[in-house]
């Protein structure tokens, strides 16, 4: 295996994994605010049929400004703690996934 290959593997990897995080928050963003405005009735159900047209005009910007600044705070908080949890390295990352310590001087394999 050519440790330049694996490297460039392992970029193009992390590009695609940065592209859907960003497409994950995205997401989340728009579906908590349809959630959000649905529930305190932003959309006012006047008896017509709920269309992309009807929710676009119903929208409210500051709402939506409020909501995606509330949830971009929660996931930033969220990041950063879990990068601190990891920071201690690779003995966390075990211990976190079920990993036990193993005795060097044992004669089990």
């Amino acid at each position: 295996m050519n440790f330049f290959e694996s490297q460039a593997k392992a970029r193009n990897q992390t590009k695609t994994l940065v592209f859907l995080f960003g497409v994950a928050v995205l997401s989340l963003i728009v579906l908590t605010n349809l959630l959000v405005m649905g529930v305190f009735g932003y959309f006012g159900l006047d008896g017509q049929a709920i269309t992309l047209q009807y929710i676009v005009d119903q929208f409210h910007w500051k709402v939506f400004t409020a909501i995606s600044i509330v949830v971009l705070i929660f996931i930033f908080v969220a990041s950063l703690y879990k990068i601190s949890t990891l920071s201690g390295g690779g003995k966390v990352v075990a211990k976190s996934l079920g990993g036990s310590l193993i005795n060097h001087s044992t004669d089990n394999l």
